[in-house]
Formats: structure tokens, C-alpha cells, sequence
């Protein structure tokens, strides 16, 4: 009420005022303890949200620290698994490679003797077919009248020749005969040697031995060595000819070899014999069909061989009876008329012709004059040849120069860009090793999981048949209860009141029997003394005596 509200506002002034008397400061620590213990509950809910928020931060940096640590473990056992792996697989390959590399390159160079051998039989049947064909050519010249005029004038050529003695002796028939067969193997072996000019330039081999006595064909580089060191006919040649021949086969190897000859001797002496050599082999690549082939060879004859070559070679004493057949030969090559084998000739003036003063009859003649010879240069290509491997081996500085240390290193290159590809090969191998070891092992896997589906499902089959079996009989039995129920239902009713009316007679039957039985029976037998004694002992009405 207001009087209350009174009062209290009285009291309340009145110890407001006795207080600011008395101790006027009392006010003020109430209000500042009070505000101390708020500040103290701030300062307890402040620290414990900091902690909290401190705490969730410290642990939230752990974690990711505690997590960031184990990418980094995650990462170096990936890497130490990984320098593991290819350290064991590095050892693997190596193995495998020691025995795996040998017996590639023995398989190897037997595929390459395989296909130079079958290359050989292939050049061997190109030129018989050729050479057949060009002998039958000729034996069909012979049939005609100009081929027998050309026959004929042989054998008064041969006549007048060497061959007089061995024809003298011989009838006419015999000499023309004599005279076809020695067209004939002319023929044949012209024939012979520019076909498999033909073939080799445009399949060569890939090295052939250099001595024209030799001209053997190998597939590898140790072979080549193993041959020009072994072979009998070879015993005269350093071991380090083969080492020559395979730097100046070499582009760069060549290049180099070249290079050092000009800066050391000038265009002249074995740079010559350089040349020539390479002009050689670049006809030698060249196919006697071609126009080419003829033109190479005069400007290697006009610059290396003529008498007024301007780089003439210097070659031994025992080369001036071929190097004279070959101006010979290129003399008249020079100055033919046609190409190829038939030329226009004249046949020598019989008597009547004479007689007559008619002049020489003209025919096609079979001549092989007039085609340059692919082993006509033989003797001189292998005596540049020499002529360059004498000075390269005479020169002590070569072997220290810039040019053939620069080849050592393109050739170690080159041998490690082998080995490497073998390497390669060989993981290659591995690889489809282990492909087809996991083809084979899927194929097994297949055929096992085909035939243990195959039987689970024979178990499954039997397994199902005993259950429609057990499920049948229990089903059957069922039905027949059911069955036997449904039948038995009807009379039911019937069977329960007969049954009941049964017992029920039963039970009277039973009761007029005891009633009857029963009592008469225990009176018949009461009649009786000695029954009735133990009717009565048996009861207990009369004590039994021991005997």
C-alpha cells in the first residue's frame, strides 16, 4: 500500500543519511565490491571462453600440423616404396638382363645371317632368271641370219686368235659351235655381273668385305672383325683394317676422316684415294638401267683414273695392267655408237662380194664391248682403298687428332644408344612376359571360376532337388491329412455318437459285469473254508500263523 511504500522510503533515506554520516564511503565499496564481483565473473566467463576458444584454435593447429606430418610421412614412404621399387626392379632387369641380352643379340644376329641368306638366294634366282633370259635371247640371234653371220665371223676371229691351235683340228660345225658357246658364256656372265649389280644396289648388304678376292657379306660388326681377323685369305691385313673400314662406312666417321686429311695433306695423295673410293661406292648404289650409272663412273675415271686426271692416283706397280684395261675399255665406252648388247656391224667381204665390188654387209651383232662392267672397278676401288687405310695408319697423329677422337665419341654414343635400346628391348620383353603371364592367369582364373560355378551349381541342383524332395514328401503327407480330413469331416458327427454310444454301453456292460461277477465270485468263494481263511488273512481281519 502507500503507506508501506512510505515507510520503506523512510527507512531507505534514513540509512542512506546514517550512512553518509557515519562512514560516507560505505556506499561506494558496496558498489565497488559489487562491481569487482561482476568484473570477477566477467573476467571467470571471459577466461573460460578464451580457453575454450584458445583450446579449439590450439587443437584445430595441431591437427592440421599432426595431419600435415603425416601427408609428409604418407609422401617419404611413397618415395622410399617408390626408390625401393625401381632399386628392385633395376636389379630384376639387370638380371634378367645379363642372361636375357646375350642370347637377343646371338637370336638377333641369327635373324640378320637369316635374311642375308635368303636375300643371297634371292639375288642367286634374280640373276639366273635374268641370265637364262638373255642366253635364250642370244641362242634365238643365233638362229637368224645375222647371228649366224656374227658366229661365223667369230670363228675366223678365234681363227686368227689364241684359239687357232685348239680349232685347227675341227670341222666346221664343231668350230661354230665352239664359237656360240663362248658368245654364250660371255653372255652369261655379263649377264651375271650387272644383274647383281642391279640387285645389290638396291638390296645391299649390310657390310661387304672390301677384297675384291673376298666380297664376303656380314650382318654384324663383330663379324666383320671375326672375319677379316680369322679368314686365311685376310692374314696379310692388320686387325685394325676392319676398324678403318668401318670408320670410313661411317657418315660422320668419313666426314671427319676427310676433314683431317685436307687440313693435313692437302687435296692431294690419300684424300684422292678418299674420294675415288667414296665416288665408287656412291655407283655402286647406282642401277645399271640408269643413266646415272655410266655418267658416275666416266667422271670418277676422268678425275681419278685418265692420264691427264686432274687428281690422278698414285697406285702401286701391280694395279698399271688394270688400271690400263680400264682407260682402254672407258676409251671406247666414250665413243660407242648404241647401248646395250646388239650393235650395227660389218661383216668381212667374201670372195663373191669382192668379186662383185659389192661392200660389206651389214647385221646385228651380240657385243658386250660396249657395256660397262660393274667389277671393272674392283682392283682400283680396293687399291684406293689401301692407299687411304697405308696413310691413316702411317700417320701417328690421326689416332690423337680432333677429328678422330670426335668419332670415338660419337661411336661410344652410339654404343650406348645400342645398349640402351637393348635395355629397352628387354624391359619391353619383361613387360610382355608379365602381359602374357596375366592373360594366361586371367585364362586359368576363368576356367576356375567357370568350373566351380559349374559345381555350385551341380550342389545347388542337388541341394534343391533333396529340398523339392523333403518339401514334397512333407507336402504330400499334408495333403493326405488334409485330404484324409476333408473325407473324414462328413462323418465326423456320426463317428462321435457311435463312438460315444459305444462307450457308454461299454461302461454299463463293464458295471453289470462287476456287479454280477463279483459279488458272485466272493461268494463262491466265502463258501469255502481255505478261501475264506485267506480272504480274511488277507484283509487283515485274522492274523496268519508261520508254518
Amino acid at each position: 500500500t502507500q503507506w508501506v511504500a512510505f515507510r520503506d522510503r523512510n527507512k531507505y533515506f534514513k540509512r542512506r543519511l546514517r550512512r553518509l554520516i557515519q562512514n560516507p564511503l560505505f556506499g561506494a565499496w558496496v558498489e565497488f565490491t559489487q562491481f569487482s564481483k561482476h568484473v570477477k565473473k566477467l573476467a571467470a566467463a571471459a577466461t573460460k571462453m578464451q580457453s575454450v576458444t584458445r583450446g579449439r584454435a590450439t587443437r584445430h593447429r595441431y591437427k592440421r600440423q599432426r595431419r600435415a606430418q603425416e601427408t609428409l610421412r604418407n609422401f617419404a614412404r611413397l618415395i622410399a616404396a617408390k626408390k625401393l621399387s625401381n632399386e628392385r626392379r633395376e636389379k630384376v632387369i639387370g638380371e634378367l638382363f645379363a642372361s636375357w641380352g646375350p642370347e637377343e643379340t646371338a637370336r638377333r644376329t641369327a635373324r640378320l645371317n637369316e635374311a642375308e641368306r635368303q636375300r643371297q638366294l634371292r639375288r642367286t634366282a634374280f640373276v639366273q632368271q635374268k641370265e637364262k633370259a638373255a642366253v635364250a635371247e642370244l641362242k634365238k640371234h643365233f638362229k637368224t641370219p645375222d647371228g649366224q653371220l656374227q658366229v661365223r665371223d667369230r670363228v675366223a676371229e678365234l681363227l686368227q686368235g689364241e684359239s687357232r691351235a685348239e680349232l685347227l683340228p675341227m670341222h666346221n660345225d664343231q668350230r661354230l659351235q665352239f664359237a656360240m658357246q663362248e658368245l654364250i658364256a660371255r653372255c652369261a656372265t655379263v649377264t651375271r655381273q650387272l644383274h647383281s649389280h642391279d640387285y645389290t644396289a638396291k638390296n645391299p648388304s649390310f657390310i661387304l668385305c672390301p677384297f675384291p678376292a673376298c666380297a664376303c657379306s656380314l650382318t654384324t660388326e663383330a663379324q666383320y672383325r671375326s672375319h677379316v681377323a680369322s679368314l686365311p685369305l685376310h692374314v696379310d691385313l692388320k686387325h685394325s683394317f676392319a676398324s678403318c673400314h668401318l670408320l670410313l662406312r661411317h657418315p660422320k666417321g668419313f666426314a671427319l676422316t676427310r676433314s683431317y686429311l685436307l687440313r693435313t695433306h692437302g687435296l692431294a695423295g690419300a684424300i684422292n684415294s678418299l674420294d675415288f673410293w667414296a665416288a665408287m661406292q656412291e655407283w655402286r648404289k647406282t642401277p645399271t638401267a640408269r643413266k646415272e650409272f655410266f655418267k658416275r663412273a666416266l667422271a670418277a675415271y676422268e678425275m681419278f683414273l685418265a692420264e691427264d686426271a686432274p687428281r690422278k692416283i698414285d697406285f702401286d706397280a701391280e694395279m698399271n695392267n688394270s688400271i690400263a684395261s680400264i682407260r682402254s675399255r672407258m676409251q671406247l665406252l666414250k665413243h660407242h655408237d648404241g647401248e646395250g648388247y646388239f650393235q650395227v656391224a660389218q661383216a668381212k667381204r667374201g670372195l663373191l662380194r669382192q668379186l662383185l665390188g659389192l661392200s660389206a654387209q651389214n647385221y646385228d651383232k651380240w657385243s658386250d664391248l660396249h657395256v660397262l662392267n660393274p667389277t671393272m672397278f674392283n682392283e682400283v676401288e680396293w687399291g684406293g682403298f689401301q692407299n687411304v687405310f697405308t696413310a691413316l695408319e702411317r700417320d701417328a697423329q690421326f689416332k690423337e687428332s680432333v677429328e678422330y677422337l670426335e668419332y670415338q665419341k660419337l661411336y661410344s654414343s652410339e654404343l650406348l644408344q645400342r645398349d640402351s635400346a637393348l635395355l629397352e628391348d628387354c624391359k619391353s620383353h619383361r613387360n610382355n612376359l608379365i602381359y602374357e603371364w596375366t592373360v594366361e592367369f586371367l585364362s586359368h582364373e576363368t576356367a576356375l571360376r567357370n568350373k566351380a560355378e559349374e559345381a555350385a551349381l551341380r550342389c545347388l541342383q542337388r541341394e534343391a532337388d533333396r529340398l523339392f524332395h523333403s518339401w514334397s514328401e512333407v507336402e504330400v503327407h499334408r495333403r493326405m491329412l488334409q485330404v484324409s480330413y476333408e473325407e473324414q469331416v462328413r462323418y465326423e458327427m456320426s463317428a462321435l455318437v457311435c463312438d460315444d454310444a459305444v462307450a457308454w454301453a461299454e461302461e454299463n456292460v463293464l458295471d453289470f459285469v462287476f456287479d454280477f461277477y463279483v459279488r458272485s465270485l466272493l461268494e463262491k468263494m466265502w463258501a469255502v473254508p481255505e478261501c475264506q481263511k485267506g480272504m480274511l488273512e488277507y484283509s487283515g481281519l485274522l492274523k496268519s500263523k508261520l508254518k
